[in-house]
């Protein structure tokens, strides 16, 4: 065995092999979400100071609603090319910042809207999507249905 690997053919072959199998490796591995954890930290962090600042210091929502809208508008730019189907967790977070956010900052900051209870909703899929929160149990069918 080890008189074949001194073989000159069978020397050249081995940088193709491993090299083969480096590509076949990279290729396999799975797609780091660590982008788009940090994304939605970002905006989940600033509803959450949201509805901090509106029991605690009402005079600084317009800031945190600028900061806000700033913060939507860089999730789009950076997501609106590669949140598709493929990565649903992206394309969650995509709508809320470019649909959902826009809604809840037009209404206003200083009562908690219909909007804002989205984006809260949205935020909860999306984490479970990254798999930063579990899943919620199955309901019952008997359970939605009341008389």
């Amino acid at each position: 065995m080890l008189a074949k690997l001194k073989d000159p053919a069978i020397l050249k072959l081995l940088p193709v092999a491993a090299g083969l199998l480096l590509v076949v490796g990279w290729f396999s591995m799975p797609e780091s979400n660590a982008g788009d954890v940090t994304l939605y930290n970002e905006l989940n962090n600033l509803i959450t100071e949201v509805r901090t600042k509106r029991a605690q210091d009402p005079k600084s929502l317009p800031q945190l609603k600028d900061e806000l809208d700033k913060a939507a508008d860089r999730i789009v730019k950076k997501l609106e090319k590669t949140a598709d189907g493929d990565h649903p967790a992206r394309q969650r977070l995509l709508w809320c910042a470019k649909t959902t956010v826009p809604q809840m900052t037009k209404v206003g900051l200083a009562t908690e809207a219909l909007a804002e209870k989205q984006v809260i909703a949205q935020l909860d899929q999306t984490a479970v999507l990254l798999g930063l929160k579990p899943a919620p149990p199955p309901v019952a069918v008997a359970e939605l249905v009341t008389d």
